[in-house]
């Protein structure tokens, strides 16, 4: 099994594409960010990457 990412457009392609070659109707995006543990009083914990949502949109919208 190949690791691929939400930010590779190829990859995404890859999983909306239907057996018969037409796009998707419907594309439902549910992704989230893991939390990550750091020193600090202020700002104990924030995302390993906080624009996640932001890129697998991006790189959604590009793939279709």
């Amino acid at each position: 099994m190949t690791s691929s990412s939400v930010k590779d457009v190829e990859a995404v392609k890859r999983t909306l594409q239907l057996p018969d070659g037409q796009p998707p109707k419907l594309v439902v995006n549910d992704i989230g960010g893991a939390p990550k543990l750091q020193w600090s009083l202020l700002q104990p914990v924030t995302l390993e990457d906080p624009k996640i949502c932001q890129d697998a949109g991006a790189t959604s919208l590009r793939a279709l």
